[in-house]
Parts: structure tokens; C-alpha cells; sequence
């Protein structure tokens, strides 16, 4: 529901790219075993919207729930905790941006999304190295992926993977070498891709499901500034 009036909503089908950056950690900017927190980063180019030009010097809001907010400034992303994103702690049904949060902003479904941890697999990681050998399953590994275990960098996930050779490639080099277990988790996080002026600004949740839906439930989306 489009709470713009000035937008028209159109749609169209494509190829879904999930992606992250190498060298980085990009999802430590949530803790392990996180549920309706909220993160901030800085635009990475000016984005107008709904009568506001949004500068470098503004920030993006983003809450683990679904939606963003942006500001010309630094944000304040209230009304988080349980129910951040609800009508209220009692009821539920979904009110975007709840409470004073109330910035410009977009939400890409706004339901209470929390991480979801799969099946331990098994690797083997050499320190500088960011290549995963002898990987014993795939079942759970997607792009985008957060892998956490010894020898791994908080917030690494997988940047790609090839099941025929056994390997995946993390954003970050291993801290560690040998045979090690690997826990496979849900990710948030945002990243920039392409290069000026066609940048694109690309917000990713993967993996994640509704609250208490059960692990038959496994959501990814994206929310791209353009």
C-alpha cells in the first residue's frame, strides 16, 4: 500500500542478484541471534524522494523487520525491541514505522522477521584464505548466508559457493586453519554496487522467516535505492 501519493506502483520481473562485498563482514552489523533490532548506515549517494533530496550527509535506517527510514541527518530508529514495527506490543498486525520513526522511508513487507539458524556443516579454512575446502553440505548455503565458527570473522557470509568442487568463498579470510564446524545463519545487511552515476544502493535480508513460522520458511528480498 502506497502511502505516497505522488508514486505510481508498477511492476516487473527479473533476475534476483544477491550479493555482498569482499573483504568485509557485512552482517556484524546485527548480533548472532538477532530480532527486531535496528541498524544505521550513511547514504552512499545523494536519493531524492517524496519532495527531499537526501545527501551523503544523511543516513538509512534499517530495521530487522522489513522496512527503512531515511534522514538528512543522523536517525533515530524508535519503537524498537519486541513489537518495534507493530501497531502496538499487543497487536501484531503490521503499522509501518511505528511510533515517531515516522520518517520518509520504504518498507519491503514489514513483518516481525527474525534469523533462523540451520544444520552445523563441516570445512576446511586456511588462515588468509578465504575459501572454505571440503565442505560437507550445501542444504542451507545460499549468497548471502552468515557463517559464523572458529576461525570466522563475526558477520562473514558467503560471497559465493561451487557445490560440484566442495568450496565457498567468504566476504572475509579465515582467522584460523584446519578442519572446523561452520553454523550457517540468517543475514541482514546493506551494500552499494555498480559504479557512478548508475549506483545502486541495495539493502538484503536472506534467509530470514516470520516469527515462530518454523524452518520451512526461508524469505529473501531486497530493497534498492537506485
Amino acid at each position: 500500500m502506497a502511502q505516497v501519493s505522488q508514486y505510481v506502483f508498477s511492476s516487473t520481473t527479473g533476475t534476483y542478484q544477491a550479493g555482498a562485498t569482499a573483504n568485509t563482514t557485512p552482517a556484524s552489523v546485527l548480533p548472532t541471534g538477532w530480532d527486531d533490532q535496528t541498524t544505521t548506515y550513511s547514504l552512499p549517494f545523494n536519493f531524492y524522494y517524496n519532495g527531499t533530496t537526501y545527501t551523503t550527509a544523511g543516513s538509512i535506517g534499517i530495521h530487522a523487520d522489513g522496512w527503512v527510514a531515511l534522514s538528512t541527518g543522523s536517525i533515530s530508529m524508535v519503537g524498537t525491541g519486541a513489537g518495534g514495527s507493530w501497531v502496538s506490543k499487543s497487536n501484531p498486525a503490521g503499522a509501518y514505522l511505528y511510533g515517531s520513526a515516522n520518517n520518509n522511508g520504504f518498507a519491503v513487507c514489514n513483518a516481525d522477521w527474525q534469523e533462523q539458524v540451520f544444520s552445523n556443516i563441516t570445512g576446511t579454512i586456511n588462515t588468509g584464505n578465504a575459501v572454505i575446502t571440503s565442505v560437507s553440505s550445501f542444504l542451507d548455503i545460499e549468497v548471502g548466508t552468515r557463517l559464523s565458527g572458529t576461525g570466522i570473522s563475526d558477520g562473514t557470509v558467503v560471497l559465493s559457493f561451487d557445490a560440484m568442487a566442495g568450496t565457498i568463498t567468504m566476504s572475509s579470510p579465515a582467522t584460523a586453519a584446519g578442519a572446523t564446524t561452520i553454523t550457517p545463519r540468517s543475514s541482514m545487511y546493506a551494500f552499494t554496487r555498480g559504479v557512478a552515476p548508475n549506483r545502486e544502493c541495495v539493502v538484503q535480508w536472506t534467509q530470514v522467516r516470520r516469527y515462530n513460522a518454523g524452518s520451512a520458511e526461508s524469505i529473501n528480498v531486497q530493497l534498492v535505492l537506485h
